[in-house]
């Protein structure tokens, strides 16, 4: 397991999602059931960067690339997360000399 790169933090303004599966099950009477598929939560983040350096994009993408997971810190809380990035894809934008406008999501393991 890699940790996450050195880069800077995200803006203040990233996600935070707890994520617990249910199975919901309906009856014919409209009572619904429901127990845990899992017995255990999850949490993901949408992380952004709005002027993020080139070396720290380039760190942040060879990360991505590499599929591995990463060990993480919360910005705010200080705790270490085991982490992967959850989508296809690391959305980035020029928007100004040697800065990109990133934004990734990444959740528990």
């Amino acid at each position: 397991m890699a940790n996450w790169p050195t880069i800077e933090t995200p803006s203040i303004d990233f996600e935070e999602e707890t994520y617990f599966p249910f199975v919901r099950t309906e009856s014919e009477g409209n009572y619904v059931q429901q127990r845990p598929r899992s017995t255990r939560s999850r949490k993901r983040f949408s992380l952004k960067w709005k002027a993020m350096t080139q070396a720290d994009y380039d760190a942040l993408v060879a990360a991505f690339v590499a599929g591995e997971l990463l060990t993480w810190t919360h910005p705010v809380t200080s705790t270490s997360y085991t982490v992967i990035f959850s989508e296809d894809s690391l959305k980035a934008r020029y928007v100004a000399e040697d800065r990109w406008e990133v934004s990734c999501q990444i959740e528990e393991q």
